[in-house]
């Protein structure tokens, strides 16, 4: 009752950086919100990715490897990745650290010890 579509142009959906969207702007045509562009190529997303077509591509796949969990104890909180599926996991060079809360083989990271 007494409902009027907003004007074209006012943002309907804030952008979502870390999931490679751009903000979303009214029609003034319709009540629904469009669907929101997707972030150039290369921006910055989720836990050091990239984006690559809309999609949040993961660090360790945005340099051609593949994430995994270090397992050596020394090493359980440090950023890794390995270069196919079945060889081994490896710190990258530079070290990284990840950020509290981050899953580990011994739990969850905190101020670079794990819980």
């Amino acid at each position: 009752r007494g409902c009027q579509l907003v004007h074209r142009g006012i943002i309907c959906r804030e952008s979502q950086p870390s999931a490679c969207k751009k903000e979303a702007f009214c029609s003034g045509e319709s009540q629904d919100c469009p669907s929101s562009s997707p972030q150039p190529d290369g921006s910055p997303c989720i836990d050091r990715g990239n984006c690559r077509g809309g999609d949040c591509v993961p660090f360790c796949e945005s340099l051609n490897l593949h994430s995994c969990l270090c397992d050596r104890e020394e090493d359980a909180c440090k950023r890794c990745c390995r270069p196919t599926q079945n060889s081994t996991c490896k710190p990258i060079e530079p070290t990284e650290i990840l950020r509290d809360g981050t899953p580990c083989i011994h739990g969850y990271c905190e101020m670079v010890y794990f819980v």
